[in-house]
């Protein structure tokens, strides 16, 4: 599939991980599915939080420019990353609860991305079972940005102790 020089490759290809590690999954290798998540960046007259709020199916995400990001739908549809009228409307609802000022605010952008989501949730770190030098950093699903800097801790230590 690839050919490299190096000692050492990472493989933190996110939902698309399964795809260049065509026969690994038998083995134990990455069993990746995307999974959609709709966001609205949206923009207040009065910034209405300082800080992240979690809601019972949604979160707000302040941001230093005045904007708040909020989110996220959780939608098992492929690669498809488009933004839709569905996923928009259940986040409007969701925010409405969570946030009764939400009627002021003004739209900045409608986001989507793709979350890698192995089976049991949890990330796929450490060396590939059939492919001497290759390490896998992917599957951190909703968690990604957050354990960044465990998952390249982690490569780093296994990948001496191989």
């Amino acid at each position: 599939l690839f050919r490299s020089e190096a000692d050492a490759v990472v493989l933190a290809a996110g939902s698309w991980a399964s795809e260049l590690s065509v026969g690994e999954a038998a083995s134990g290798g990455p069993a990746v599915r995307p999974i959609r998540g709709q966001l609205l960046q949206l923009r207040f007259d009065a910034r209405p939080c300082s800080h992240v709020v979690w809601g019972h199916d949604c979160y707000l995400v302040p941001w230093q420019d005045g904007t708040v990001l909020f989110g996220a739908t959780v939608e098992d549809v492929g690669f498809d990353e488009h933004a839709t009228v569905g996923g928009v409307t259940q986040l409007l609802r969701s925010l409405g609860r969570l946030l009764a000022e939400s009627t002021t605010a003004r739209f900045e952008a409608v986001r989507v991305g793709l979350r890698p989501l192995t089976r049991d949730e949890l990330p796929l770190i450490g060396p590939s079972a059939t492919r001497p030098g290759v390490f896998y950093a992917t599957g951190h699903y909703r968690n990604g940005i957050l354990l960044a800097p465990f998952t390249a801790r982690a490569v780093e230590i296994g990948r001496a102790h191989v």
